[in-house]
């Protein structure tokens, strides 16, 4: 940062210090309310209301009423006495990150010492207190529910959809800011997803904010994921063991089975140290200052329905194996060198450990270390017989937070943050840095051809041939090249060596000085021995001097230096067993190229060898046997002794008397004695196979008939034309990327209750990032540029390396009033962003102003955006309520749209970043009713209209401001999007042995692109860019969430006709639907019903994919064992088995069939992708023990 910079940011801080304003994502949760007399109504002051097992409590003031601030999430018990009064104990009070329980209290006067009332707490149907559609999930909803991560949890929201990622009422994927307890864990380099991976069992709760959100939480367009984690109780240790699988050791039951494994661990309790050790020697913390723990661990590793090593069939996955040498071979981890853990193709380890301890009762701490370990292959169907050359995907993420709270008074507390949040990404194919595959320096740019004849994955050549007919062997008549071998590459000096003995070879010798071939010539060696016992080779040349090479060093520093390169040539021709080979480069050196580029070539795409037509001998003499052995070709008989070029029948063996020599041809010839036109059986003719038993000779036509003999290579029992399915290598890309970003955030925030009616709230953050990009694509591709100075600097068409270390601070104040029935959540935001000094530095900021001339004015050092929010709730009724939400939010793109270098070769399209961009931007409104239409039921209903500004996009020109020739796309603020919609959400709480949660929302996600570089995919005829707005991607029209569950307390027996069900059970259905999301169809697609001369961006989106629907259940048996609860479960995915559609192709509009020339539903092998459809019903099974 500049020192300008900094020096604005301390003024800054400075000046908010002093008032602890922070930037603070709600972690904990408010209890208020009424204390009064049951029989009076008159508030009963000076009543002390206390939650149970902890230090919070508060006393009622002059109107009876109270509040207790910063409760962590959870369920409670409050208890509440006065003098003259019964005591009353609250049970199952329900307390919410950010927001507000409301529990009133009654108390009974009493004239003695009364026993304890007591009463369970109830959340009011209505949340007065909620000015936007906020939903929160809590760790027994989780547990009940048929889901096992935090992105199966979003999918249930309404205003949720998923289609390429996660997207919140209409906005693109990287608009939801993700935060696991109140701290930022998402992507800074793509802006994308969720970084930071949380076991459930970690999980307290999840609040999810699809609407307006208030001024405390920031980057954000579409909405706010905020995980809270669990803590543990210094009084009580607890914990829980559980494994899930869907293997049940036999083949025959496994048939469906995606090798699912999962292993949980949570412990809570005293932190053990302080907790039992310590004691153990007479070293005891007092009761209330006890170091409370929680931690867990989470192991989960899956071959998913999408699975390498087994053959498919008709889009389903069967038990069979794939049989090629391509196979993907997984590594095994040893546990503890007692037994291997084999990997899967998805392989996940997280874990949590939270540190939580009150100093005093005004003081505490929290400390937490939060992390996860993925290791996954991509899934690629054109990998199918080649899984070994799938992209091989590592992360590692962690966060360190600690955070200090200091309550003031039971009106007002500060707390103080600091979190590192660290994360890695590594993707290899196949495993492979770029320095694996060869690099072509040539003029033809290209590496060598070479055929995998066999399938075993070795290389079998000699020397190059190209097999024209594509048997897989090498035949007389097909072109081939002798080689020239390397022997040995050597320096050299010239000196003076005439007496030195010479002996003869066959080989020639070429001299290079530097880079310049200056002679070459065949001539004699010798070996030769120094003064000092060195050995030396020694070349003659015209006899008066030596060409002398041998170890390099300062002895023979004094001659010109010199490459020397020995060679051979090999004159023999292609052996039987040898792989064709094409040296593209004529450089006599065997260097196959790995990856599809130029992929017009489809070099790891080529046919099966096969025979084509039935074999003959071709040049052997009519009506010999097929098989005869002795038979002598007559042109190898002929020699032509009185040289006239002429073959005379003294000279030759006329083996078929026909008195002429007879050569090889290439035909099959034959005397047509009926005149049919074709060779039957019983004519006179070269000998032939009759392959078919048709009678006649078959000759080739150019393609494959089912009779004829073929090489399998890749061992699937049918013969493969080019099918799409690659026989070796990789993709054109090949890309090799490894990033890294080290986030530091500190906080501070302050909480004060002004009044009954006030809630103010007010807050800072600074973040400090570093991140680190190194990309290489295209890796075989000579990198044609000046040299960048990084790693495998020779290679790639498209090279990323950066270090940046941008920053970014924020300040927000806001106040909650509720005056009467009416509650106003009223606040604004500031947001700031300051450059990477890297990019800052003169040299950069000039050639990036050079670069982007047309584009961008200057690079700009700093932006600002202040950003006000407005939240009303109104009751209409005791039972109902009406809401209204108005925002401006702010966005900064990911870094790497920022700082993509423009290090790229020649021959790339070339897409830049821009340090100059500015942030996105939403504005929107939302209203809405809720209604209590018992005191279990509630319905609320809301519609949103979101305008969606500033938006990424490409924008195509010529560098210099449209000087040059060469041509580059810019990210760019230029898109747009605006989305709006109606939800509706009922639920219902648990009675009667059930509950109920559904929502449905119809909407509508409309813009220019759903890309932030369809701009420059326009380039490559990937789409094109519509002139109006057009439905994106992830639009889909109607959806519907509904989650029934039934569930038996301990203890209870319902009866139900007559019959006594047993205790302790649960039963969870959760059933989605949908339209079908949007695709773009061709001219070719039947389905297609456009305007004649409509434009061809006016078919983008514009039909729909099938309808989506899919059930999916969890049952639980509960059992207690001593001090121990048992559950066994079950777990159905599809229970219908529904394969619900997930891509089209454009041309038929159907998942597995790609083009309509054979007519529809006649798909090839490869067009049925099972990842164009959802999986197969798949049922696990598991087993919790807890304590």
């Amino acid at each position: 940062m500049r020192q300008k910079d900094l020096f604005t940011l301390s003024i800054v801080l400075l000046f908010l210090l002093p008032v602890f304003v922070a930037l603070y994502a709600g972690v904990t949760g408010k209890i208020s309310g009424e204390v009064t007399d049951a029989d009076t109504g008159e508030p009963v002051i000076g009543a002390n209301v206390v939650v149970e097992g902890t230090s919070y409590g508060a006393a009622a003031d002059l109107f009876g009423q109270y509040f207790i601030l910063n409760i962590p999430p959870g369920v409670y018990n409050l208890v509440v006495t006065a003098v003259g009064y019964d005591t009353v104990k609250v049970t199952n009070v329900t307390v919410l990150s950010d927001h507000t329980t409301t529990q009133n209290v009654k108390m009974r006067s009493t004239v003695i010492k009364g026993e304890e009332v007591v009463v369970e707490g109830k959340r009011p149907p209505v949340e007065k207190g909620v000015t936007s559609t906020k939903s929160y999930v809590t760790t027994e909803t989780i547990e009940s529910m048929p889901v096992e991560s935090v992105g199966e949890i979003l999918r249930t929201q309404a205003g949720v959809t998923v289609k390429g990622g996660t997207h919140f009422r209409g906005g693109r994927s990287g608009e939801v800011q993700y935060l696991v307890d109140g701290m930022p864990v998402k992507d800074p380099v793509y802006g994308q997803g969720q970084a930071l991976s949380v076991s459930t069992s970690s999980i307290q709760e999840i609040s999810v904010q699809t609407g307006s959100f208030n001024a405390e939480y920031g980057n954000a367009l579409s909405g706010v994921v905020n995980v809270i984690t669990k803590e543990g109780n210094p009084n009580k240790f607890s914990g829980s063991v559980s494994y899930w699988t869907d293997d049940y050791g036999f083949s025959s039951l496994n048939k469906k089975s995606t090798n699912y494994d999962r292993f949980e661990l949570t412990l809570s309790g005293p932190e053990p140290v302080t907790g039992y050790f310590l004691p153990a020697f007479g070293i005891r913390l007092p009761r209330d200052k006890r170091l409370a723990c929680f931690a867990s661990f989470s192991a989960y590793s899956e071959d998913t329905y999408l699975q390498y090593n087994r053959e498919y069939k008709n889009g389903n996955l069967t038990t069979e194996p794939i049989n090629t040498p391509w196979r993907l071979q997984y590594e095994k981890y040893s546990f503890l060198g007692v037994f291997d853990i084999p990997e899967k193709r998805s392989n996940e380890l997280s874990w949590a450990i939270k540190l939580k301890q009150n100093l005093s009762p005004n003081l505490k701490y929290r400390f937490s270390y939060i992390g996860d370990w993925q290791k996954w292959y991509s899934w690629d169907w054109d990998y199918l017989y080649t899984p070994m050359s799938a992209y091989q995907n590592w992360s590692t993420s962690r966060q360190l937070s600690f955070s200090l709270t200091h309550t003031l008074s039971p009106k007002l507390f500060y707390e103080l943050r600091v979190s590192n949040f660290y994360t890695t990404r590594k993707l290899l194919p196949g495993g492979h840095t770029p320095d694996w595959f060869k690099v072509d320096s040539s003029a033809i740019g290209v590496l060598d051809d070479w055929r995998d004849v066999n399938g075993d994955g070795e290389a079998l050549v000699r020397v190059p041939w190209y097999d024209v007919n594509n048997n897989g062997r090498w035949d007389w008549w097909e072109p081939w090249d002798s080689v020239v071998t390397h022997d040995s590459t050597v320096y050299a000096v010239v000196i003076d060596a005439d007496t030195v003995p010479v002996y003869a070879v066959d080989r020639w010798h070429d001299i290079w000085e530097g880079d310049t071939l200056v002679d070459y010539y065949v001539q004699d060696t010798v070996s030769w021995t120094d003064s000092l016992g060195r050995e030396y080779d020694i070349v003659y040349y015209n006899n008066d001097s030596a060409w002398v090479y041998g170890p390099e060093d300062t002895s023979v520093s004094l001659y010109t230096l010199y490459r020397v390169d020995t060679l051979g040539i090999d004159t023999l021709p292609p052996q039987p067993g040898e792989e064709p080979w094409t040296d593209w480069n004529a450089n006599f050196t065997f260097e196959p190229r790995w990856t599809n580029y130029p992929s017009s070539l489809s070099p790891m795409d080529q046919p099966e060898p096969y025979d084509d037509g039935e074999p003959f001998r071709d040049g052997w003499p009519y009506d010999v046997d097929y098989y005869a052995t002795g038979v002598v070709l007559e042109e190898t008989t002929w020699v032509d002794a009185n040289d006239d070029g002429s073959p005379q029948l003294t000279e030759f063996i006329d083996a078929n008397g026909n008195g002429v020599l007879d050569y090889r041809n290439t035909f099959c010839d034959y005397v047509d004695l009926n005149g049919n036109g074709r060779y039957d059986v019983d004519e006179p003719g070269e000998p032939f196979l009759d392959l078919n038993n048709n009678g006649y000779y078959d000759p080739p036509n150019n393609k494959h008939d089912d009779w004829e003999p073929y090489i399998d290579v890749n061992g699937n029992g049918r013969w493969d034309d080019k099918d799409g399915f690659f026989d070796r290598g990789f993709d054109r890309w090949a890309v090799w990327h490894e990033r890294s970003s080290n986030l530091w955030i500190f906080k501070g925030d302050i909480t004060a209750q002004v009044d009954f009616h006030n809630l103010m709230k007010s807050g800072f953050e600074v973040q400090l990032n570093h991140m680190e990009m190194n990309e290489v694509q295209y890796p075989e591709v000579w990198y044609d540029k000046e040299p960048d100075g990084n790693e495998y600097g020779r290679q790639g068409v498209f090279r990323s390396f950066y270090t940046r270390s941008p920053k970014n601070a924020a300040f927000y104040l806001q106040d909650k009033m509720e005056y009467g029935g009416l509650i106003a959540n009223i606040g604004i935001r500031f947001d700031m962003f300051f450059q990477a000094p890297e990019v800052l530095t003169d040299s950069v900021e000039q050639e990036t102003e050079d670069i982007l001339k047309g584009w961008i004015d200057k690079v700009y050092e700093r932006r600002y955006k202040f950003s006000p929010r407005l939240g009303m709730s109104y009751p209409i009724t005791e039972r109902s309520k009406l809401f209204f939400s108005y925002g401006h939010f702010y966005q900064l793109p990911g870094y790497d749209n920022l700082y993509q270098t423009p290090t790229q070769g020649s021959s790339a399209g070339r897409l830049l970043g821009n340090p100059s961009l500015d942030y996105e931007k939403t504005v929107s409104y939302e209203i809405g009713v809720a209604y209590a239409i018992t005191n279990d039921i509630t319905v609320q209903g809301s519609g949103y209209y979101k305008d969606i500004y500033n938006l990424l996009n490409t924008l195509q020109g010529r560098i210099g401001g449209g000087t040059s020739p060469i041509s580059q796309s810019v990210y760019m603020n230029l898109d747009y999007a605006r989305s709006r919609g109606i939800e509706v959400s009922v639920t219902k709480r648990y009675s009667h042995y059930w509950s109920m949660a559904g929502n449905y929302q119809y909407a509508f996600a409309y813009g220019k692109s759903s890309s932030d570089r369809s701009g420059y995919d326009v380039q490559f005829g990937r789409e094109a860019i519509p002139l109006q707005d057009m439905p994106l991607d992830w639009d889909r029209r109607h959806a519907v969430n509904l989650n029934l569950d039934l569930r038996v307390k301990k203890g209870d027996h319902p009866v139900v006709f007559g019959l006594h069900l047993p205790d302790n059970w649960g039963a969870n259905i959760l059933w989605q639907w949908g339209t079908g999301y949007p695709y773009t169809p061709s001219e070719k697609n039947p389905w297609y019903t456009g305007t004649p001369g409509a434009k061809e961006w006016e078919r983008n989106n514009s039909l729909r994919l099938p309808n989506y629907s899919r059930i999916d259940v969890k049952l639980n048996k509960d059992f207690s064992l001593k001090k121990f609860d048992m559950s066994f479960l079950v777990q159905i995915y599809n229970l219908t088995n529904r394969r619900n559609i997930n891509s089209v192709y454009g041309d038929t509009g159907l998942w597995n069939d790609a083009d309509v020339e054979d007519g529809l539903g006649n798909g090839d092998p490869h067009d049925w992708d099972p990842s164009r459809r959802t999986p197969e019903r798949n049922i696990r099974v598991g087993l919790e023990l807890s304590w």
